[in-house]
């Protein structure tokens, strides 16, 4: 594991004298396994900690970031496959491809990244706030959604700030 961890560094090391990286834990990661995921420790990377460089994140799943006037938020995926499981997309034919991608598509109209948590999703209980819930976007918001063995969508909301959560 260690020889994987130092490869892991030095590219980590040469990409990011060039650009800005966050790095995010997945579901098999060296990480907690309840949502939302907490950064990788340091001592997981200790050239990178040594080096200190401000290039490199390591950052919460979900994450959220903003680049050149967008906003970004990314997940590993387990809420998705989550949603998967409990669906009637469990078929991967082409058909069934289109409508596992309309359910993706779904969780940012019903702005929650979540919505099968706690229920069959490992989360930590809340009883402020849902850190899941996605806050209203700017007039004009673009989704790119990709997944492997699935097609690709780009919807596109209009007052999206303007519609009922």
């Amino acid at each position: 594991i260690s020889d994987v961890f130092e490869k892991f560094e030095n590219f980590t090391e040469s990409l990011s004298q060039v650009v800005d990286l966050d790095i995010m834990p997945g579901e098999t990661d060296f990480s907690n396994s309840f949502l939302p995921q907490q950064p990788f420790n340091t001592c997981l990377f200790p050239s990178l900690r040594d080096k200190q460089r401000s290039s490199v994140n390591l950052v919460t799943n979900p994450h959220q970031f903003e680049l050149e006037g967008f906003t970004f938020l990314g997940t590993s995926g387990q809420n998705i496959k989550d949603i998967l499981l409990n669906s009637e997309c469990l078929n991967t034919s082409a058909d069934d491809n289109t409508k596992c991608l309309e359910k993706i598509k779904h969780t940012m109209e019903i702005r929650h990244l979540c919505p099968t948590a706690p229920d069959t999703l490992r989360t930590y209980p809340m009883t402020e706030s849902d850190p899941f819930v996605v806050a209203p976007s700017p007039e004009k918001a673009q989704l790119l959604l990709e997944h492997d063995d699935m097609d690709t969508s780009m919807c596109q909301y209009k007052d999206f700030h303007t519609q009922p959560p």
